[in-house]
């Protein structure tokens, strides 16, 4: 089993980096930006994390000879998707460390984006204000490391949890009687 968390964890945490690295050029090149980027990043994660799947199907398959149920089948996915979590969560905090201008001015841009859709959906000059206390109020959480990488584990693991259930309940399989 550890043979095949292992693989399948690393080989999906592989592929969220590479993707992760992309997306981050993409987003440099002006490709991506607050409006799309989530339906990239979101989507890269599914990619990444549809390794789960193949990896409860081959410990199925090669060690328990065709039969797993639902909990082990759930046990093998959770440990993949925590590997790729780990990894992802990792990779973000070292690109954020050594990525000046992200680190400088993403928040901030972050910000003027929530902003200018609020004033453009009609919000109050007071709307306004309230939202920027609250993204400043952000900006200084998101300065604090736990919960920088609480927030960055929050974006992953619950994609990865439901890619896990529904794999472990597209393929348990009970033993023939």
């Amino acid at each position: 089993m550890r043979k095949t968390i292992l693989v399948y964890g690393f080989l999906s945490a592989g592929i969220i980096v590479v993707l992760g690295f992309i997306n981050t050029k993409l987003w440099k090149a002006g490709t991506l930006n607050f409006d799309n980027g989530e339906i990239f990043g979101y989507a890269a994660m599914v990619i990444a994390l549809s390794m789960v799947f193949f990896g409860i199907k081959t410990f199925r398959d090669k060690y328990l000879g065709g039969v797993i149920r639902f909990g082990k089948a759930f046990v093998v996915g959770l440990m993949i998707t925590l590997i790729a979590s780990a990894v992802y969560v990792a990779a973000w905090e070292v690109y954020w460390q050594t990525d000046d201008e992200l680190r400088g001015t993403f928040m901030d841009r972050y910000t003027e984006h929530i902003l200018g859709k609020l004033r453009a959906g009609g919000a109050t000059d007071e709307q306004v204000d309230q939202k920027r206390r609250e993204m400043d109020e952000m900006k200084k959480m998101y300065d604090i490391p736990v919960v920088r990488l609480a927030i960055t584990l929050a974006e992953i693991l619950p994609v990865g949890l439901l890619v896990t259930l529904i794999s472990a309940a597209i393929l348990r399989r009970k033993p023939a009687l």
